[in-house]
């Protein structure tokens, strides 16, 4: 398998120097994808074309409105495209933008900047240095492209998650293989406010160590969240979280093993008693190398210093149960966005089938014991939002891991 497969693979779990193409999409239509009647009083919209369009972050605006980034191959000059689509209060969407170049590009997180425009953190293949770069792309409140940066060296480099930082610059968090001890390291750039970069730092030792996620710490720093492999005669993937302070440097890292199989941690965040909630996925067994259908979310609560108030499980013995993004919420419980799918991890591996996948909504109370749950149709959650009115917004894909179809943004009008 060469890098450029490892890196769509890659680019789909956290999942440009050149100017790129830009390009603006009228209104589209718009569907009702899930019954009305399971969402509470809320609303479901889709975006697509004839590829396959995938929805990776959304955030509500200061206008309340929302923003979505992903990346399309129905539109745009190339393989995939970054995909940035405003919308209205009720999910109508106002604008929508494409920005790439001839080969596969996308972005995985927006923010609203203090100016009233977005920042995009993704990754390109049509403008890297090297096989693979990180991405940041700044543009107006139209979504029109105002600067664009690439990072990396003649390696793999691929970018994520991004935050405007006090100072009006930003932070990006990725991974790499150009630089670093050995392998594919976790790493952190940061740059001022025109997309220059001020430093950055890598997280990892001579084997392959992944960083998935990352949020903003009260102290100004960062904690990050992923995988490595354990230590001993029998290692395993373990989930990996680090403390970063603001200058990038690890105050503490920890890890946590699984009963069983391997387990990667997918998301974490800062709670409100200064500990962090972390959620990933966790395997059982494995006979002939196949997993015994034990793919379950893994939920862990810590206190401040990482180490392991609680831990609980949700999943089924035979289905394929994953969440790539938590939150807290206002009544200090978690809502967890993912999918489960249809027929499990080891028929699907036997039969090799593609999955047949639920988005998936699940709320715990603040002591991670199940409140509700909701399957939203044949799709997936990638990312939720906590919204003013005391809502949720989600976002994701139609279709399966295998086979994506449309965007799809999902409003529910309570938690």
């Amino acid at each position: 398998m060469n890098k450029k497969i490892i890196g769509i693979f890659l680019c789909m779990l956290l999942i440009a120097t050149v100017l790129p193409i830009s390009s603006t999409m009228g209104n589209k239509e718009v569907k009702t994808i899930f019954k009305e009647n399971i969402l509470n009083g809320g609303w479901s919209k889709t975006f697509g074309g004839n590829g396959d369009d995938i929805g990776y972050c959304v955030k509500q605006t200061s206008d309340g409105g929302y923003i979505i980034v992903g990346e399309t191959n129905s539109f745009g000059s190339g393989d995939y495209d970054v995909w940035l689509i405003k919308t209205d209060a009720d999910g109508i969407d106002e604008w929508i933008k494409v920005h790439g170049g001839l080969d596969h590009d996308g972005g995985f997180s927006v923010q609203e900047t203090k100016d009233g425009g977005y920042i995009i953190g993704g990754y390109t293949f049509s403008y890297a240095v090297g096989e693979h770069d990180a991405w940041l792309l700044k543009t107006d409140s139209k979504g029109n492209e105002m600067w664009n940066m690439s990072y990396g060296g003649i390696g793999f480099d691929n970018g994520g998650i991004v935050f405007q930082t006090d100072d009006g610059g930003y932070i990006i968090q990725g991974l790499t293989d150009s630089f670093g001890a050995g392998g594919y390291d976790g790493w952190l750039i940061k740059t001022d406010e025109n997309g220059t970069e001020l430093w950055n730092k890598t997280y990892g030792g001579s084997g392959n160590e992944f960083t998935r996620d990352m949020a903003m710490t009260s102290d100004g720093g960062y904690i990050l969240i992923g995988q490595k492999l354990s230590q001993g005669l029998f290692p395993k993937v373990v989930v990996w979280l680090i403390k970063i302070d603001v200058d990038g440097n690890v105050i503490w890292d920890k890890t946590y093993k699984g009963k069983f199989g391997h387990s990667f941690g997918t998301c974490a965040q800062p709670t409100s008693d200064d500990g962090y909630i972390i959620t990933g996925q966790t395997k059982g067994f494995s006979l002939f190398g196949k997993w015994l259908g034990r793919g379950d979310i893994w939920l862990i609560k810590t206190d401040a210093d990482g180490n392991k108030v609680w831990d609980k499980t949700f999943g089924r013995f035979i289905f394929e149960d994953i969440c790539p993004y938590i939150i807290q919420t206002s009544d200090n419980g978690y809502l967890l966005a993912g999918l489960t799918d249809g027929l499990g991890s080891f028929i699907t591996q036997l039969l090799w089938n593609p999955l047949i996948s639920k988005a998936y909504l699940l709320k715990t109370d603040i002591n991670g014991t199940k409140e509700w749950e909701e399957k939203l149709g044949k799709s997936a959650c990638v990312h939720v939002q906590e919204t003013s009115d005391g809502g949720c917004i989600t976002v994701g894909y139609t279709g399966n891991p295998n086979k994506p179809g449309d965007v799809f943004l999902v409003k529910r009008d309570t938690i």
